[in-house]
């Protein structure tokens, strides 16, 4: 299904009218065309979809998942506090294996060095199916021991004094993520 859009773009001399289509079922942004030829220009996650009352929903989804890490995250920092390091997986950590953590959206939740990796899948819309989010245990760079955890999910920037263990490999279109996940450059628009 295409949603087509019309607007504005440009101040005084300059403006100009341009109509793009949104492909529902690609997530994408395409000129349109007369003809059923489209081509796209730009990924979901650089462009803002046509009804942005239809983020709602996908947005919930990914918090089900952000809900079900809860569990995850409890067990890793648990396991930093002990013994000094983040657990290398699952089984380290505490956790049943990765794919018997799932829900209605949620395919599996893996520990990774310490990060928590969160696949959607089953019931999750296509713009998050098979996709990650990332969720990094953040510690004091000065004293790795001070016995304080942040998380850094997703897309969001580095903080000052802190060091992050594991690997960031989001692939959800930050649009999809809560704020705190998204990173700067979509924070300034919402």
């Amino acid at each position: 299904m295409h949603i087509r859009v019309t607007g504005r773009a440009g101040d005084g001399a300059a403006r100009e009218t341009a109509t793009f289509c949104f492909d529902t079922d690609k997530h994408l942004y395409m000129r349109c065309q007369p003809d059923t030829a489209q081509a796209p220009i730009a990924p979901a996650q650089d462009r803002q979809p046509a009804d942005l009352e239809s983020l709602y929903p996908v947005r919930a989804q990914v918090s089900e998942g952000l809900a079900m890490a809860g569990l995850a995250k409890v067990a890793v920092a648990e396991h930093y506090m002990s013994l000094g390091r983040f657990p290398i997986d699952n089984a380290e950590a505490g956790l049943p294996a990765p794919d018997l953590l799932i829900g209605n959206y949620v395919s599996g939740i893996r520990v990774e060095d310490g990060a928590i990796h969160i696949a959607f899948g089953n019931r999750a819309d296509n713009a998050i199916r098979d996709r990650l989010l990332s969720l990094r245990p953040a510690f004091p760079t000065a004293d790795p021991s001070a016995g304080h955890i942040s998380w850094w999910c997703g897309y969001a920037p580095a903080i000052d004094r802190m060091s992050a263990n594991g690997r960031n490999l989001t692939s959800i279109p930050a649009l999809y993520l809560p704020v705190q996940c998204r990173g700067q450059e979509l924070n300034a628009d919402r």
